[in-house]
């Protein structure tokens, strides 16, 4: 077959500034079963490090979406995604690596079981490989993402077996194509940060449903691309317009996806985490972000309000359910 005019696996992956971890992508991408039957679609977002042309050194085979500015996660992962000619559809982030074919493994296991919507990896942290980044991700009852696992042996979820997922990172998942036909792709006015925790809960309130395959594994450098967000970093403007987005996001993807019956019931954890939220950035001198932030998402409220009409009137899950994958 040949993957580039009949492709069974579209691979999209996100790109700005990542020509330091491209080498190693790619030559994963190129290995295994799988590299025959794929596309791989680089969607750069204005970088400046020469990652097209290393890109299309490395592999021939790749072809690039290019941007002239930043784009954004979810607006880069759409323009894939309308590019894409595969029956799966794979997210992997840049900085990323492997030694087993998990997208072949994701493959297999999705046709066989027609009951799941999307597959995951265990996702291991690339400088510390018995730990697990994420085993799959999830939403608390405080409607917080959170990473299954995050910090543990990698042991415990591989001992634990395959399970469901509500959502999983998008450093490393195969999705069917229904699956992004049924649910809609990223939401682009989030621009990065939420977008795929919207993404996925809006899909689970519609039904969807995926899985960890915890004996395939996947090496993450997390936060390569953009870095880590910690004290030392939070005064620079990348990380202050990151902090601002999380921010302002986080208010989108509740007016968007939170059930009214949910509100009802859950209103004081909501409340306690802005609280803490606000306490937060009070403390840290953030303040005037903050408000800036919520200023932001009360501006885009009509149009997030729109939106929720539409996720909740496809919601198909009932109430008892969706407190119960909350608490995990």
């Amino acid at each position: 077959m040949d993957s580039r005019s009949d492709p069974e696996l579209s691979v999209i992956i996100p790109n700005w500034n990542g020509a330091a971890f491209l080498r190693e992508v790619l030559a994963c991408l190129g290995a295994g079963e799988s590299a025959a039957r794929m596309e791989i679609l680089l969607v750069d977002n204005g970088s400046s490090d020469g990652s097209t042309d290393l890109a299309r050194a490395l592999q021939p085979r790749v072809r690039v979406i290019a941007n002239a500015a930043n784009a954004g996660f979810a607006r880069a992962v759409n323009q894939g995604l309308h590019a894409a000619a595969g029956r799966y559809i794979a997210v992997i982030n840049n900085d990323t690596a492997w030694s087993d074919d998990w997208l072949d493994g994701c493959r297999r296991f999705l046709d066989a079981e027609p009951a799941y919507d999307f597959a995951a990896p265990l996702v291991l942290r690339y400088g510390e490989r018995e730990i697990v980044d994420s085993a799959g991700d999830g939403v608390n009852l405080r409607l917080m993402p959170h990473k299954h696992c995050c910090g543990q042996p990698a042991d415990r979820p591989r001992g634990a077996g395959r399970r469901p997922l509500m959502s999983a990172s998008c450093s490393a998942v195969l999705f069917r194509r229904e699956f992004f036909v049924q649910y809609g792709a990223f939401d682009e006015d989030f621009f990065m940060y939420y977008e795929d925790v919207d993404l996925f809960f809006r899909a689970f309130l519609g039904g969807a449903q995926g899985c960890l395959l915890p004996e395939w594994t996947v090496f993450h450098h997390e936060g390569g691309s953009v870095g880590r967000y910690d004290e030392e970093i939070l005064k620079n403007r990348e990380y202050r317009i990151k902090n601002f987005l999380l921010i302002r996001n986080r208010v989108f993807f509740l007016v968007k996806n939170c059930p009214g019956s949910y509100l009802w019931l859950a209103w004081p954890l909501l409340a306690a985490e802005l609280a803490r939220s606000l306490g937060y950035h009070l403390v840290h001198g953030r303040l005037v972000l903050f408000l800036r932030a919520h200023w932001e998402a009360i501006r885009w409220l009509r149009a997030m309000w729109r939106k929720r009409r539409i996720v909740q009137g496809n919601r198909v899950v009932p109430f008892r359910r969706l407190v119960a994958a909350l608490r995990g």
